[in-house]
């Protein structure tokens, strides 16, 4: 019987060059993954703009108006005063909630609100029991616009005739 110099397996070379090709591959895959801190911004925007659609689908079911106030990072919304029926007077979002739902906006993100076409900012806006999103006076669109850094993360344009949220993503 004749024996082989050579055992079978493989070699060292081979081992370091697959754990190697593994290490590159993972890293690839996995990068867009550890980026926590923008998705953490991402599922805050996506919060806020659930909200909105929310109070809209709110003040059309109730009939109460559905005030969203901006201050210190935080949109507030509040159940308005007007109601179309006295009888319908519901605890907005939260039963049993004494103040408003918060949706909180976290750091390293600036927020603006303002109307198309005009530079002033606006703390406050409204949705409407007849489903609009306009002032009295005043019949332009608003816009939120949210930042990251410099950069853009998302623009929400809400119809002031409809109410309907448009969201123009620049992620």
């Amino acid at each position: 019987m004749v024996k082989s110099s050579r055992s079978s397996g493989f070699t060292l070379a081979e081992l370091v060059v697959v754990v190697l090709l593994i290490g590159i591959l993972s890293v690839s895959v996995a990068r867009p993954l550890l980026d926590l801190h923008k998705m953490k911004h991402i599922v805050i925007v996506e919060e806020l703009i659930a909200s909105l659609n929310y109070a809209r689908l709110y003040a059309l079911k109730s009939g109460c108006q559905v005030d969203i106030v901006f201050e210190e990072g935080l949109f507030r919304f509040y159940l308005g005063g007007k109601c179309l029926s006295a009888d319908k007077q519901y605890d907005l979002l939260r039963p049993g909630l004494a103040e408003a739902y918060l949706v909180e906006v976290g750091r390293g993100l600036s927020v603006t609100i303002n109307r198309v076409g005009q530079t002033n900012v606006i703390d406050r806006f409204s949705f409407h029991p007849n489903g609009r999103a306009c002032r009295s006076n005043v019949n332009e669109d608003t816009v939120i616009t949210v930042k990251e850094g410099s950069g853009v993360l998302k623009a929400l344009t809400i119809s002031c005739g409809t109410g309907s949220i448009l969201v123009e993503s620049t992620i």
